[in-house]
């Protein structure tokens, strides 16, 4: 069994692909450093983060493929699925020995795979655009906190500065444990301790206002008669209540 053990980032998987076709040895399992378990008889190889190798495979994607294929690459290695590697490694292989004309063959089940998984963060893209929502803190900063189900905080940052340009704002996944902070000039990846974070979470005192208004808008435009939950429910899905003022 030949598997390959990376740092679990982007370019640190872009670079096990180099290696792979640069030691002509396919995987039987590629793994993170964090879900790599020893295997009996195995040959295993270790990557060390290159980014000049990564780039190298990243040319050669958008140039026997597409910018747009190299993206959803991008979007399925942030969907976290369980066989991401290994899917992304076939998808890659086809895509480098036949060109973008593959992508819409989708009798090859990985093309088609990629294809769902892309839809679906695609789909949490456009539900964090909706359902994020921001409260002011004491020291100035717009603080949300969200818990998508796909790792999505790398696609939304630039919605979200254009839209919030000319203010502080920080979105934190506490399903991962690490925020979007914009300062008005930059995005960044920022870790948050539980310190930081109990100190964002003091509010100003307007808040409280603006929650009561905005629940009481919701309620004024809610039309009893016409009321489908099932219909409400696809487009509004339970798991984003707990940080929706109007759920709360």
């Amino acid at each position: 069994m030949i598997t390959y053990v990376y740092d679990g980032s982007f370019e640190g998987y872009l670079t096990t692909v180099f290696e792979i076709y640069n030691r002509k040895k396919n995987p039987d399992g590629i793994f993170t450093t964090s879900t790599y378990m020893p295997f009996l008889m195995e040959e295993k190889y270790e990557v060390s983060t290159n980014i000049e190798r990564a780039q190298r495979v990243l040319a050669g994607i958008e140039s026997k493929g597409s910018k747009d294929i190299a993206a959803k690459i991008y979007n399925v290695y942030l969907s976290e699925h369980p066989a991401m590697e290994m899917l992304l490694f076939q998808y890659i292989k086809l895509i480098l020995q036949k060109g973008s004309a593959i992508e819409h063959d989708y009798r090859q089940p990985e093309i088609l795979k990629v294809k769902e998984i892309n839809k679906q963060i695609h789909r949490e893209v456009h539900r964090m655009h909706a359902f994020v929502r921001f409260q002011k803190t004491t020291d100035n900063l717009y603080y949300a906190t969200v818990t998508p189900d796909f790792n999505v905080l790398p696609l939304i940052g630039e919605h979200f500065e254009k839209r919030y340009s000319d203010q502080h704002f920080m979105i934190y996944d506490s399903k991962r444990n690490y925020g979007l902070y914009y300062d008005q000039q930059q995005t960044m990846m920022v870790e948050c301790g539980a310190e930081q974070l109990e100190r964002q979470s003091e509010f100003v005192a307007e808040e409280k206002v603006y929650e009561a208004l905005w629940k009481n808008y919701f309620q004024s435009v809610n039309i009893i008669e016409r009321k489908n939950v099932k219909l409400h429910l696809r487009h509004m899905p339970k798991r984003y209540w707990k940080h929706l003022t109007e759920k709360k």
